[in-house]
């Protein structure tokens, strides 16, 4: 079924998905993050197809016009990375290269890392790999990081209910809280303030809505998530958070798995992810565990929307990175 410039839907490994497919030429992928749908991209999809590519854009499951599966743990990186792979058979594309945003990220890196024979080479904003492998996952190590009652927003959202009902009570109120709160324009520079709820704190009350759209985003494309959260709800993009330590409990067998794909980490400058990987051993292991890494790139002025924030730079280093891999 065709919706409109190349937007189609489909049914592959067992859900149905809805995904752009624009252009011609070698393959390239985008994947968005939270709380976003594959319409994100539009800046770049625009470029890369003018730039003789095919671009291959879908909803991720649980967003957008993508199906919501209702069973909470139908979310996890192999569910994820096993739509794709299924989409990709189906299109019949394939080595791609692949551009993902925070979960689309971790998205990206997952078929690079399962597999590499698809991938061609790898742009992850916002997202680094996780490597190396911790002794648990990612939303298991934060529970324990506060003593005093506090929560760091990783553990709150592990709990179904909540932030479900508080996003979902005002979509449209939440999504500018959301988009505000993580972008460059966000006054508060401390992470504290952005990622850590006190007692009794939900999360609009760290990303409280600032009463209109940041003016870096598209107003249709932004109406178009508000219709999409008012119809399906917060519960699908969550599931996400909801299945980290299932994901990394699944994905042991990939433990020091070296990529030699040639990959690249884009961060914003104000990117709260900066924050959180304040360590000056961080780039050295990305280095020792992906021998095609090519290293990280800041955009200035960006927050944790690099692609939209700053359109015109994001999309320029995209080009000239895809374009190295001919």
């Amino acid at each position: 079924m065709t919706h409109d410039h190349g937007w189609h839907e489909t049914t592959v490994n067992g859900i149905r998905v809805a995904y752009l497919d624009e252009g011609s030429g070698p393959p390239v992928v985008l994947l968005h993050g939270f709380p976003e749908s594959a319409r994100t991209w539009r800046h770049q999809i625009e470029a890369l197809a003018a730039g003789g590519y095919r671009v291959i854009a879908p909803d991720l499951r649980g967003f957008g016009n993508s199906e919501h599966p209702p069973a909470a743990d139908a979310y996890t990186v192999l569910h994820v990375v096993g739509d794709l792979v299924a989409l990709l058979k189906h299109l019949g594309a394939g080595p791609v290269a692949v551009i993902g945003r925070e979960w689309g990220a971790l998205t990206a890196w997952g078929l690079a890392m399962m597999r590499p024979d698809l991938v061609r080479g790898v742009v992850a904003i916002s997202a680094p790999p996780q490597i190396p492998r911790g002794p648990v996952g990612l939303a298991e190590g934060t529970r324990g990081m506060f003593t005093d009652g506090r929560r760091f927003y990783l553990d709150y959202l592990q709990d179904v209910g909540p932030a479900d009902e508080e996003f979902g009570r005002d979509p449209r109120a939440s999504l500018r809280g959301i988009f505000h709160a993580l972008s460059h324009e966000y006054e508060v520079g401390d992470i504290d303030r952005r990622l850590v709820l006190e007692p009794g704190q939900g999360m609009l009350d760290i990303w409280p809505d600032p009463g209109q759209r940041p003016a870096w985003m598209p107003e249709d494309y932004f109406e178009t998530l508000v219709e999409s959260y008012e119809k399906y709800g917060f519960t699908g993009s969550l599931a996400f958070y909801r299945n980290m330590d299932r994901s990394w409990e699944l994905t042991a067998a990939f433990d020091d798995v070296r990529l030699s794909m040639p990959s690249q980490l884009v961060l914003g400058e104000r990117d709260v992810v900066r924050s959180v990987l304040d360590d000056p051993q961080f780039a050295t292991g990305l280095e020792q565990s992906h021998p095609g890494f090519q290293g990280t790139v800041i955009v200035p002025g960006a927050g944790h929307w690099a692609h939209l924030e700053q359109p015109k730079a994001v999309t320029g280093l995209l080009l000239a990175f895809i374009h190295d891999l001919a």
